[in-house]
């Protein structure tokens, strides 16, 4: 064997027959020691001059074991230059204690050799330290183990930060699930956002016909499917027409065409929603045995937009003109889009409509409206 070899398996004899306390194998362990060691192990075994007061010592430690320690090796490994030589490993220590194990890891063991003239080699030191004594680091690291576990390292750390980026990214798309991007964007950074006033966009309300009466005659979880399909349905048709859907309130639709970002078109972006609407639901209605009628109503005018809440926060909409969406919503009829005199000036080049006259709405008097035809 190599000196190093042979100093490895001393080190390991060693290093078992400490751990084991087997007090019938004493002698031998104490005959890899130089008559002259300075001591080994740590804390009382400092103060050790020689193998007798180790002996002592160690006998008086046997006492109190019920047990011998459960020895796991991670690794060893040995240096040698010239007449002296180093070994030094880490390992693993299961400790009986009351019918369990008390388990201590990365423990750390390193032991000083000399080799005489024409003798064997002996140990004059010995330590062995927990793993959070690193005074010597440097002696019980190899450098190729310092590399592998800084590697290691370095792997753990861009796994999580993999992780985190995953973990952020879908924490992003939820919330611009639920905010506009910009508004989501601005809560991100700044932590709120500002109330803004946008002095021209189009609401889009609707609500289906007779839903009562759809809701008394099917089963509670298929009305949840159904309601699931056609409002990600309608998601699907905003998000092509441009329009940010503000939310769902049972039965009702609400989506405002011209925020965040102004668009002069945003009457035109309503209709054309409005009409993919309708069609949907008319294909739909072919196959299905529930038949879905929808009621539009569309509305131009000035809102204040901006986030409500702390914890459970939506993005809503505020002033006269959504009250004024909604009448005209519900003074319209299935299958029809119904429109304000306002919303009929800003289409009526480019959607033929039909004038109904003046209806009266509650709590704002008559109105004009047009279907859009």
């Amino acid at each position: 064997m190599t000196p190093e070899e042979t100093l490895m398996s001393y080190h390991k004899v060693i290093l078992e027959k400490w751990v084991n306390r087997e007090p019938f194998m004493l002698q031998e362990m104490l005959e890899f020691f130089h008559p002259n060691f300075s001591g080994f192990g740590t804390g009382l075994h400092e103060n050790l001059e020689n193998r007798e007061e180790y002996a002592q010592l160690l006998k008086n430690e046997q006492e109190d074991v019920p047990e011998p320690y459960i020895l796991e090796l991670a690794w060893l490994k040995a240096k040698t230059i010239n007449n002296t030589g180093n070994t030094w490993c880490i390992f693993h220590l299961k400790i009986p204690v009351e019918n369990q194990f008390h388990e201590m890891k990365n423990l750390r063991m390193c032991i000083t050799w000399v080799k005489e003239k024409g003798k064997d080699w002996k140990a004059i030191h010995g330590h062995t330290s927990a793993p959070w004594v690193m005074q010597e680091e440097g002696e019980a690291w190899p450098i190729e183990e310092l590399k592998a576990r800084n590697q290691e390292l370095e792997k753990m750390v861009a796994k999580k930060t993999v992780a985190l980026i995953k973990e952020k990214e879908k924490t992003e798309a939820l919330l611009h699930n639920i905010l506009p991007i910009n508004i989501a964007k601005e809560l991100l950074e700044k932590g709120h956002t500002k109330p803004a006033r946008f002095e021209e966009v189009s609401i889009l309300f609707s609500d289906f016909v007779s839903f009562t009466n759809i809701v008394a005659t099917i089963p509670t979880r298929k009305l949840i499917q159904e309601l699931n399909d056609l409002f990600s349905q309608f998601d699907e048709i905003m998000e092509e027409e441009g329009l940010e859907k503000i939310k769902t309130i049972g039965d009702a639709y609400l989506a405002v065409s011209g925020l965040p970002e102004e668009v002069e078109d945003h009457a035109s972006r309503c209709v054309k929603a409005a009409k993919k609407m309708l069609t949907l639901l008319e294909k739909r209605n072919e196959k299905s045995g529930i038949k879905w009628h929808l009621r539009i109503g569309i509305h131009s005018g000035p809102i204040t937009a901006g986030v409500v809440g702390k914890k459970k926060f939506t993005y809503d909409i505020f002033g006269d003109t959504i009250n004024i969406a909604s009448r005209i919503e519900t003074a319209g009829e299935a299958g029809k889009i119904n429109v304000s005199a306002y919303t009929y000036d800003l289409i009526k080049e480019q959607f033929p409509c039909e004038y109904r006259g003046k209806i009266d709405v509650k709590g704002k008097g008559e109105l004009d409206m047009y279907f859009v035809q």
